[in-house]
């Protein structure tokens, strides 16, 4: 991508968070995980560039700085914007969560959370998925930053996902796949309470 490139992207992010407004959206959440642009520009994996988006940590998380700034020129700063991170490439050479941690702190004056994943980059995947396998990530971005941080991945019980804030392992909880799997798990897991 070129320079003219980037800003043209930067300008599409802020016309993006434009239109949140417009729709009423409550907030965003700014995708930079599982492989899209944003995650690549984060990644040594997939940045290979030179100049200053590339090389260094500090560089390299320049663009998603960049689109912050111009979100939070649209949205002011009374308007939750938060950030999904991926916090393992799980490949030698990727990301980590320490990295990402770090990269945060570049990053938490703009934000209100940050949401941490993983993977998605390269054809990679965690040698297993157990009930919240993207916790310790969570728990290691917990310790850099001062904003709250979500938990995700395959959180499903009640009981885990109260032990997760009680641990403060995470200030939040993200559930996907089981809302996808039955529209009504939401309503069960405020029943058990």
């Amino acid at each position: 991508m070129s320079q003219a490139d980037i800003n043209a992207v930067i300008e599409q992010f802020r016309m993006a968070a434009h239109r949140s407004l417009q729709a009423g959206f409550d907030g965003i959440e700014l995708h930079a995980a599982h492989g899209h642009l944003l995650h690549q520009f984060l990644s040594p994996l997939s940045n290979q560039r030179t100049d200053t988006y590339g090389g260094s940590l500090e560089n390299r998380v320049r663009l998603i700085q960049e689109v912050l700034g111009a979100i939070r020129t649209e949205v002011g700063i009374n308007y939750p914007v938060q950030l999904r991170v991926s916090a393992s490439d799980f490949a030698d050479g990727g990301l980590t969560p320490a990295e990402v941690a770090l990269a945060l702190t570049y990053l938490e004056s703009e934000l209100d959370a940050v949401h941490v994943s993983s993977g998605g980059l390269v054809p990679a995947a965690p040698l297993a998925t157990p009930e919240g396998y993207q916790t310790p990530y969570a728990a290691v971005i917990k310790q850099y930053v001062k904003i709250p941080v979500i938990a995700v991945g395959n959180i499903r019980t009640q009981t885990f996902a109260n032990f997760i804030l009680a641990d403060e392992i995470a200030d939040m909880i993200a559930i996907g796949r089981p809302l996808l799997e039955d529209a009504s798990f939401g309503e069960k897991m405020l029943s058990l309470a």
